[in-house]
């Protein structure tokens, strides 16, 4: 297969998701080569284009999750109530994306903390080496914003990180209400 440079062949986090991916679903690795030569003339995932190793994931993702994207390929909506500032895609389970329990606790800490949103978003690039916005954080990449919020906080408030850690997103909304 001819690729062009300007495309480039998929890149190593792409491998590496499809792989993790296919393991999930495909009951061998012949069952995997077949599907990968069906839909895009080659039997192993090195050999595709950026932009279709791209759409590969998409697929195998929305199988896997059982929900798929909508044609427009837009995402699930906002997580209701108050507190709704960032968007949590993932599913208790399923977590690829971060939940929405868990975009609310890292709002809930922004506010607590008394952050604006370009100290979330300089905290978050500094935790995860990228520069990524909340609602594009993996689940493990929240999981150690998250951390490291609360960490400040019981900092800040002179408590113990694990009162912190163990208090639900109701009781931080309580102790906000009171602050």
């Amino acid at each position: 297969m001819v690729c062009s440079l300007k495309y480039g062949y998929a890149n190593s986090d792409q491998v590496r998701a499809i792989r993790t991916l296919a393991s999930k679903i495909f009951a061998d690795d012949n069952e995997y080569h077949d599907s990968l030569e069906q839909n895009f003339g080659v039997r192993s995932c090195k050999s595709l284009t950026i932009a279709q190793a791209s759409s590969f994931v998409k697929n195998l993702s929305s199988h896997l999750s059982g929900t798929g994207l909508s044609s427009s390929g837009s995402v699930h909506p906002r997580a209701s109530g108050t507190f709704n500032k960032y968007t949590g895609r993932g599913v208790k389970g399923r977590q690829k994306h971060l939940t929405a329990y868990q975009a609310e606790r890292i709002e809930l800490l922004e506010k607590l903390l008394g952050w604006k949103s370009e100290n979330t978003t300089v905290f978050v690039s500094r935790q995860v080496k990228l520069l990524k916005g909340v609602e594009m954080l993996m689940n493990w990449e929240a999981v150690k914003v998250i951390v490291g919020m609360q960490k400040i906080l019981s900092s800040n408030l002179k408590t113990e990180y694990a009162v912190i850690n163990a208090a639900r997103n109701s009781e931080l909304k309580n102790y906000l209400g009171t602050k």
